[in-house]
C-alpha cells in the first residue's frame, strides 16, 4: 500500500514537472531577454529585481528537470500540428539570442504546411532547449545548432523536424 502511495506521487509529480517545463523554457527565455535590454537603463536595485527573476526562473527550470529526470517516460499528447507554425514559433522565441549573436535566421518553409502528429509543446522546448543550453555553454552557433538537430533526431528521426534551421551571419 505504501509503495502504491509513493509509486502515485512520483507519477503526480512528474506530470506537474511536465507542464511547468514547457511555460518556464519560455518564461526563461523572455526574462534573459529582457534583462539584456535593460541592462544599463536600470538603478542597480531595479536590476537586481530583474536578475532575481530570471534566477528565480532558472531554479525553476532545474527543479522540473530533476523531477522529470527521474520520473516514467510521459505519454505525450499526440495531435496534428502544423509544423511550419512549430518552426516559426521556436525561432521567435530563440529571437533575442540569435540576435545577440549577430546571426541571420533564414527559414525556407515549404507550402501548404505539413502537418505532424506531435506533442507541440515539447517539440519546442526540446529544440530550443538543446540550442539554447549549448549557446549558453559557450559552444559556437554551429555546433550548438548541430548538437540541437542531433538530440531532436534521436525521438524525431524525419528530417523536417531537424533539418530547417540554418545559421547566417557571424557563426
Amino acid at each position: 500500500m505504501h509503495s502504491e502511495k509513493i509509486s502515485a506521487l512520483g507519477r503526480v509529480a512528474a506530470q506537474v514537472a511536465h507542464e511547468v517545463k514547457n511555460p518556464l523554457a519560455g518564461l526563461r527565455l523572455y526574462s534573459l531577454h529582457l534583462k539584456n535590454k535593460v541592462s544599463g537603463k536600470l538603478s542597480d536595485g531595479e536590476m537586481d529585481i530583474v536578475n532575481k527573476i530570471a534566477d528565480g526562473i532558472g531554479r525553476l527550470t532545474e527543479t522540473t528537470e530533476q523531477i522529470l529526470s527521474f520520473a516514467r517516460p510521459i505519454n505525450m499528447a499526440l495531435t496534428g500540428v502544423n509544423l511550419n507554425r512549430v518552426v516559426r514559433d521556436t525561432a521567435q522565441l530563440l529571437a533575442p539570442q540569435i540576435e545577440a549573436r549577430k546571426l541571420i535566421l533564414n527559414l525556407e518553409l515549404g507550402e501548404p504546411a505539413p502537418v505532424g502528429m506531435l506533442d507541440e509543446a515539447s517539440i519546442h522546448a526540446e529544440l530550443m532547449v538543446c540550442f539554447y543550453k549549448q549557446l549558453c555553454a559557450g559552444v559556437s552557433s554551429a555546433k550548438a545548432l548541430r548538437h540541437a538537430q542531433l538530440e531532436v533526431m534521436k525521438g524525431h528521426p524525419h528530417p523536417f523536424f531537424w533539418s530547417l534551421f540554418a545559421l547566417f551571419g557571424r557563426w
